[in-house]
């Protein structure tokens, strides 16, 4: 016991060491995404069917957006594209469900600069679905009826749907995250306030991510059913008792020597300090290390660690967690992630950083061409385009006069023939 306290103690004071970075809640803020006046862009036989493309213009600010219908199932059929019910926020699909069919629709989103087909990478975008609900007896027989959703954000995604209480099973496969109603309460309407029936995923660096919008129908009944998928991040912790709302959580390798890890939370409460854990198994894991909390937080907090990696075969796949302790000894895990040093590393460097005037970006190309360099702030806007040649190899290019940006996050992202080859985050002191 006395061993187990000397050694937290010493954890505690280690950590107040290490850089705890502090951003408001603003700015990081996503800009609200308004999907409005969408106009189909496919041959006109193909409207509200599998195949069927729709062009959003103006989503945000200089971004564009497409919606494919990628696949409807068998007893799907559109209603309405777009639903004017609800919030200009959202892609609000109708849906009729045939009896005895669990089915969905798949849309791929895609992100574009206005005007262009060059994708446009949201730095952060948090997709809420709202109003996952059913019915106990949908045909008077008996037979109920549930409605789930799932989201495809990219790898890394996180599900901040822990509402306690929740009428939702969340579950995971590859990088889809499934929401599936288990309480078959009706909710009229799309309702923000019924929370119990929501969740939000949320990732960085994003242009391009499918949704999903299902039914299972296990009634005698043919039925319509609104759906709406939120571009907005919803705090639940207002229903539970949640010791942090945890929105961010990844470990990347740097020059195959040392792992960082950085979370960010959205909300903290009682939260006394978190202990980052490895693995070589994904099973079995270890503590290395302790940051403090911060107790008490309504606004955006920023973590990060790194791990030097001393006595870890680094051959094999190393597994990171973060357990979250809070003053009542209770604790909470985040979710795993996987680190393979072996693997290709990013191409991309951004020397210095954090910058205070000026940096240089320093590229590994694999072919000649064209490279588009933009730094795109936390509110999605791009400050700078900067276009230069490049040649296959080695590239350096230097950007300066950049003190008059805010200080804060930033995302590089580096285009080569105008596709997205690499990008890396920039912090501005």
């Amino acid at each position: 016991m006395k061993t187990n306290l000397t050694q937290r103690k010493f954890y505690i004071i280690y950590a107040l060491l290490v850089l705890s970075i502090f951003l408001s809640r603003k700015a990081f803020a996503q800009p609200d995404l308004s999907f409005k006046n969408g106009t189909l862009t496919t041959a006109a036989t193909t409207d509200k069917k599998e195949g069927a493309i729709y062009k959003f213009k103006n989503v945000m600010v200089g971004v564009d957006a497409t919606v494919k219908y990628s696949k409807i199932s068998s007893g799907i059929s559109v209603v309405i594209v777009d639903d004017v019910s609800g919030y200009d926020e959202a892609i609000q699909p109708t849906l009729r469900i045939d009896p005895k069919t669990d089915g969905y629709l798949e849309m791929k989103v895609d992100l574009f600069v206005t005007g262009t087909n060059i994708p446009f990478i949201m730095p952060a975008l948090s997709a809420t679905a709202i109003d996952i609900d059913g019915i106990a007896n949908n045909d008077g027989q008996g037979n109920p009826l549930y409605e789930w959703d799932a989201m495809d954000l990219g790898k890394n995604a996180l599900n901040l749907s822990t509402l306690n209480g929740n009428q939702i099973a969340v579950t995971t496969s590859g990088s889809w995250i499934t929401a599936t109603n288990t309480g078959a309460v009706d909710y009229p309407g799309r309702d923000t306030s019924a929370k119990t029936v929501m969740y939000t995923v949320t990732n960085t660096l994003v242009s391009s991510f499918s949704i999903r919008t299902g039914v299972n129908n296990k009634s005698n009944k043919q039925t319509d059913r609104q759906a709406s998928i939120y571009f907005k991040k919803f705090n639940y912790s207002a229903a539970g008792s949640l010791p942090i709302v945890l929105s961010y959580f990844n470990a990347y390798a740097e020059n195959n020597s040392k792992v960082n890890l950085n979370w960010v939370t959205e909300m903290e409460l009682n939260n006394e300090y978190y202990t980052i854990e490895r693995s070589q198994d994904g099973k079995n894991f270890t503590a290395i290390g302790m940051i403090l909390g911060s107790m008490n937080s309504s606004i955006r907090k920023t973590y990060e660690y790194k791990d030097n990696l001393k006595g870890v075969d680094v051959s094999k796949t190393i597994y990171y967690r973060v357990k979250q302790s809070d003053v009542d000894g209770k604790s909470t895990y985040s979710p795993i992630r996987s680190v393979k040093l072996s693997q290709k590393q990013n191409m991309i460097q951004v020397n210095p950083n954090p910058f205070v005037d000026n940096i240089t970006v320093k590229y590994m190309s694999e072919v000649s061409g064209t490279m588009n360099i933009r730094v795109v702030n936390m509110n999605g806007q791009m400050v700078v385009n900067k276009a230069s040649s490049v040649s296959k190899g080695f590239n350096s290019v230097a950007i300066n006069n950049l003190g008059s940006l805010p200080k804060g996050m930033y995302v590089v992202a580096v285009t080569i023939n105008g596709e997205v080859a690499e990008q890396t985050k920039l912090m501005k002191n």
